[in-house]
C-alpha cells in the first residue's frame, strides 16, 4: 500500500503524465482494399470495347468522364486522439515496409488526411504521428491496407494535366509493367507563342518575300471588291506534265532563287542537273523517287498559256516543304512546313498571270523517302474570299516567337524530382512548339531529349519511324530512367508512343485501348475518338506480319532498325513478377 501511495504521488507531481496522448486509427481498416479510381472511371473501363467506342464518341456522355476528373482517387485516412493538447500537429506516415522506413508523410487536420499517387496493387503500412506544442512526439500503432490493382495508374500533379504511369498493367505472359519508371504527361510548359507583325513594314523586314506579293494581292482584292469583273478570273491552265530537276542541295541560295526567278522558259539544265519529264497521275499528283537523297531540293517547272491577263486559281500541296513561284513572283510559301498530309487540295489560292506564256516553278524539299507534289484543278472558290484569306495568312505569319511559360511550380517539381527521381524528359513536340527551349522545365538535373514526333497514321511513315527510333533508343539505356515523355496534350503523339511501348511489353490489345481511352477522363473534345485517330495507328500495324497486335507492334519496332535483343533489353528493364 505504501508503494502504491508513493508512485501515485510521483505521478501527480509530473504534469501531463496522467493525461497521456493516445491515437486510435479509424480507417482504412486493417487489411482493407482501397480503390485508386473513382466509380465513374471504373464503370467506363468495365464496358465492352464497342460500347466504350460509342460512349467515347458521344459528346454528352464524355462530359460524365470529364466531371469525374482526371486525377486518381486519394486514399483517405482517419483517426481519433484523446487528451491531445491544442495545436497538436499530425502527420500520416505511409510506407511499403512494416518498419515504416522510407515513409511518405502527409499532414492531417481534424482527424483526417488524404494521400494521392500511391502505386497499384501494393501493400502499404501506415501510422499517425502527433507532435505536441512542447515538441513531444507520439505515434499510433501500425496498420496495413492494399491498393486496388486496376490500371491506369492516374497521377495527380498541381501543374500538369493528363499525367499517368505507363506501368501497372499485366502482360499476356503474367508479368507486370513496372511502376515508377516511365510517366506520360501533357507538356510541362506551354507551347511557344508566335508573335504577329504590328505593321506591314515589320512583316516585310522579317519576310521580304511578301514585300511584292502582299501589296499586289491587296490591290487585286480592292479591284475585285469594287468591281468583280475588273480582274478576269481565268480557269487553271496547268498541265499534267512537269519537268523535274533533282538537285543535291538542302536549300537554294538567294542568288540561285534570283536565277530561278529570271527564267522565261523551262531550261534543259538547272543548277548543274538535267531535267526529267514526269506526268501527274489522275488526281494530279507527282511522286518523285528519292534516289538516296534526304531532305534535298527538287524544282518542278512547266510553261502554260492563258488568253488574257488576270488571276488564276491553283490548288496544291506537297511533302513537306515547298513554295510556288509564277513568272518570278513568290505566290505561296510553305517552306516552314506543311502541317497537312499532302494532297492537291491542301491550299487553294489565286495568282496573277499574264496573257500568253507563263512559267511556274515549285521548289520542293523532299521527305525522308520521296518527294510528292500535287497541283491542279479543283472546284473554283470565290476569289474575293480566297485572296482575302491569303492576305490574312501572310499577315498572320509570325515575325518572332515567345518562349512557352513553365507550368512547373515547386510542389510539382518536388514530386517529379524528389519523390520519383526523374532523370530524363522526352519532348515529342515540334521545333516551333519548343522554340527557345534548351532544356527540361524540370531543371538542369533532368536530361532533355527533343525528338519531334508523329502520331497515329504518321507513325507508319518514314518520318514517323525515324522519330520513334530516336525515342526508343532513350528507353534502351538504364541510366535514363525514370523517364517522362510528353507532347503538349499528352494524348496523340504521346498516346501513339505509349501504345507502342506497352504493346511491345506484351500488354494485351484490350488494355492498350483502355490506356489510350484514359485521356478521355481529361479531354472532352469529341474529335478525340477512335475513328479519327487511334484506328489509323492500329490499321498500320495490321498490315504487318504477326498473329496478334503485340507481334505486329514488335515487327514495327524491328522495321525501325532495332533487333530482338534490343526489344528483350527493354522488356528486362520494364517488366517484373508479383
Amino acid at each position: 500500500m505504501k508503494n502504491r501511495r508513493f508512485w501515485l504521488g510521483v505521478l501527480l507531481a509530473i504534469p501531463g503524465l496522467l493525461s497521456a496522448l493516445e491515437i486510435t486509427l479509424a480507417f482504412p481498416r486493417e487489411g482493407a482494399t482501397v480503390p485508386l479510381l473513382n466509380d465513374k472511371h471504373k464503370a467506363f473501363l468495365a464496358m465492352p470495347r464497342e460500347e466504350r467506342i460509342k460512349f467515347f464518341a458521344d459528346a454528352e456522355k464524355r462530359k460524365q468522364l470529364i466531371k469525374a476528373g482526371h486525377w486518381p482517387r486519394p486514399v483517405y485516412f482517419g483517426w481519433r486522439s484523446t487528451e491531445a493538447p491544442d495545436e497538436t500537429a499530425y502527420r500520416v506516415l505511409v510506407s511499403e515496409k512494416p518498419d515504416m522506413s522510407d515513409a511518405l508523410a502527409v499532414t492531417g487536420e481534424n482527424g483526417k488526411a488524404k494521400l494521392y499517387n500511391l502505386m497499384l496493387g501494393r501493400k502499404y503500412y501506415w501510422q499517425v504521428e502527433a507532435t505536441t506544442p512542447d515538441g513531444k512526439t507520439v505515434k499510433s500503432a501500425v496498420r496495413s491496407f492494399v491498393t486496388e490493382s486496376q490500371a491506369p495508374r492516374l497521377l495527380r500533379f498541381p501543374d500538369v494535366p493528363n499525367v499517368r504511369d505507363l506501368g501497372g498493367r499485366r502482360t499476356k505472359d503474367g508479368l507486370y509493367v513496372k511502376q515508377g519508371l516511365v510517366f506520360r504527361t501533357a507538356g510541362m510548359n506551354t507551347n511557344a507563342r508566335r508573335l504577329p507583325a504590328k505593321s506591314d513594314e515589320e512583316l516585310f523586314r522579317a519576310h521580304p518575300e511578301f514585300r511584292v506579293i502582299l501589296p499586289l494581292y491587296c490591290d487585286i482584292l480592292k479591284h475585285l471588291q469594287a468591281n468583280p469583273q475588273s480582274v478576269p478570273v481565268i480557269p487553271c491552265a496547268l498541265k499534267k506534265k512537269w519537268i523535274v530537276f533533282k538537285t543535291n542541295k538542302t536549300k537554294l541560295s538567294a542568288a540561285e532563287l534570283k536565277q530561278l526567278d529570271e527564267l522565261q522558259a523551262v531550261p534543259e539544265t538547272l543548277f548543274g542537273v538535267g531535267g526529267t519529264a514526269m506526268t501527274a497521275n489522275k488526281i494530279d499528283r507527282v511522286f518523285i523517287p528519292r534516289d538516296g537523297e534526304e531532305l534535298c531540293v527538287a524544282v518542278l517547272m512547266q510553261e502554260f498559256e492563258v488568253p488574257t491577263d488576270g488571276i488564276m486559281q491553283i490548288n496544291s500541296g506537297g511533302d513537306w516543304y515547298w513554295c510556288v513561284r509564277v513568272n518570278g513572283l513568290l505566290v505561296y510559301d510553305k517552306m516552314a512546313g506543311n502541317k497537312k498530309p499532302p494532297t492537291t487540295s491542301n491550299y487553294g489560292y489565286f495568282v496573277p498571270v499574264r496573257k500568253g506564256k507563263n512559267v511556274i516553278a515549285v521548289v520542293l524539299k523532299s521527305g525522308t523517302k520521296s518527294w510528292m507534289w500535287g497541283c491542279g484543278r479543283r472546284k473554283a472558290r470565290d476569289p474575293v474570299r480566297s485572296i482575302a484569306a491569303r492576305i490574312k495568312e501572310m499577315r498572320d505569319t509570325p515575325v518572332g516567337w515567345q518562349k512557352g511559360k513553365n507550368r512547373i511550380r515547386p510542389e510539382g517539381r518536388a514530386i517529379f524530382l524528389d519523390r520519383y527521381g526523374v532523370r530524363s524528359d522526352i519532348d515529342l513536340r515540334s521545333d516551333g512548339e519548343c522554340w527557345g527551349m534548351t532544356g527540361s522545365p524540370l531543371g538542369p538535373s533532368v536530361k532533355w531529349f527533343h525528338y519531334s514526333s508523329s502520331a497515329y497514321a504518321g507513325m507508319h511513315t518514314d518520318r514517323g519511324r525515324a522519330a520513334f527510333a530516336k525515342v526508343f533508343r532513350v528507353f534502351l539505356d538504364e541510366k535514363n530512367y525514370p523517364v517522362i515523355f510528353h507532347c503538349i496534350a499528352g494524348q496523340d503523339r504521346t498516346g501513339a508512343v505509349a501504345f507502342i511501348l506497352n504493346g511491345l511489353l506484351g500488354v494485351a490489345e484490350e488494355e492498350l485501348y483502355l490506356d489510350w481511352e484514359a485521356t478521355g477522363f481529361w479531354n472532352k473534345n469529341p474529335t478525340l475518338n477512335h475513328a479519327a485517330r487511334l484506328d489509323k495507328l492500329v490499321a498500320g500495324f495490321r498490315k504487318l506480319p504477326g498473329k496478334d497486335l503485340n507481334e505486329q507492334i514488335e515487327n514495327y519496332v524491328l522495321s525501325c532498325g532495332f533487333t530482338r535483343e534490343d526489344i528483350e533489353k527493354f522488356r528486362s528493364i520494364m517488366l517484373e513478377k508479383r
